[in-house]
Protein backbone atom coordinates (compact mmCIF):
# COMPACT_ATOMS: atom_id res chain seq x y z
CA UNK A 1 0.00 0.00 0.00
CA UNK A 2 0.94 3.62 -0.62
CA UNK A 3 -0.40 5.85 1.81
CA UNK A 4 0.02 9.32 0.80
CA UNK A 5 -1.05 12.89 2.57
CA UNK A 6 -2.35 15.75 -0.15
CA UNK A 7 -3.23 18.38 1.81
CA UNK A 8 -6.05 17.63 4.29
CA UNK A 9 -6.38 13.89 2.39
CA UNK A 10 -5.13 10.77 3.53
CA UNK A 11 -5.15 8.83 0.02
CA UNK A 12 -4.39 4.94 0.21
CA UNK A 13 -2.87 3.78 -4.13
CA UNK A 14 -1.21 0.12 -4.49
CA UNK A 15 -2.82 -2.90 -4.05
CA UNK A 16 -6.12 -1.84 -2.06
CA UNK A 17 -8.40 -5.03 -3.34
CA UNK A 18 -7.19 -7.76 -0.90
CA UNK A 19 -7.25 -4.38 2.15
CA UNK A 20 -10.62 -3.25 1.01
CA UNK A 21 -13.03 -4.28 4.03
CA UNK A 22 -10.24 -2.88 6.42
CA UNK A 23 -9.97 0.63 4.47
CA UNK A 24 -13.88 0.45 4.46
CA UNK A 25 -14.32 -0.16 7.94
CA UNK A 26 -11.67 2.62 8.66
CA UNK A 27 -13.68 4.99 7.31
CA UNK A 28 -12.02 5.41 4.19
CA UNK A 29 -13.82 6.33 0.92
CA UNK A 30 -13.37 5.03 -2.84
CA UNK A 31 -13.00 6.77 -5.49
CA UNK A 32 -13.62 5.18 -9.05
CA UNK A 33 -12.31 8.05 -11.08
CA UNK A 34 -8.88 8.59 -9.10
CA UNK A 35 -9.08 4.45 -8.85
CA UNK A 36 -7.76 5.30 -4.82
CA UNK A 37 -8.70 5.24 -1.15
CA UNK A 38 -9.53 8.27 0.47
CA UNK A 39 -9.97 9.54 4.12
CA UNK A 40 -10.50 13.56 4.58
CA UNK A 41 -10.11 14.85 8.04
CA UNK A 42 -12.19 18.09 9.24
CA UNK A 43 -15.59 19.21 8.26
CA UNK A 44 -15.05 21.31 4.51
CA UNK A 45 -17.05 20.12 2.32
CA UNK A 46 -16.25 18.86 -0.97
CA UNK A 47 -16.06 21.04 -4.39
CA UNK A 48 -17.19 18.52 -6.77
CA UNK A 49 -13.89 17.94 -7.84
CA UNK A 50 -12.84 15.79 -11.03
CA UNK A 51 -9.32 16.99 -10.90
CA UNK A 52 -6.71 14.26 -11.38
CA UNK A 53 -4.96 12.25 -7.99
CA UNK A 54 -1.50 14.31 -9.92
CA UNK A 55 -3.57 17.61 -9.88
CA UNK A 56 -4.31 17.37 -6.53
CA UNK A 57 -0.65 16.48 -5.45
CA UNK A 58 0.25 20.01 -7.59
CA UNK A 59 -2.47 21.94 -6.05
CA UNK A 60 -1.71 20.89 -2.75
CA UNK A 61 1.53 19.02 -1.72
CA UNK A 62 2.23 15.10 -1.27
CA UNK A 63 4.14 13.49 0.91
CA UNK A 64 4.12 9.52 1.07
CA UNK A 65 4.23 8.02 4.33
CA UNK A 66 6.93 5.19 5.22
CA UNK A 67 7.21 2.75 7.30
CA UNK A 68 9.31 3.23 10.38
CA UNK A 69 9.75 7.03 9.17
CA UNK A 70 9.05 9.64 11.64
CA UNK A 71 7.30 12.46 9.85
CA UNK A 72 6.34 16.54 11.09
CA UNK A 73 3.20 17.27 9.46
CA UNK A 74 2.90 21.31 9.90
CA UNK A 75 -0.42 22.54 10.32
Amino acid sequence: LIIEICGTWIWVTGETKRHKEKLKDSKFIYSKNKTAWYFKTGTSKRRGSSKSLDDIRESHGSQIVRRGQKNRIAA
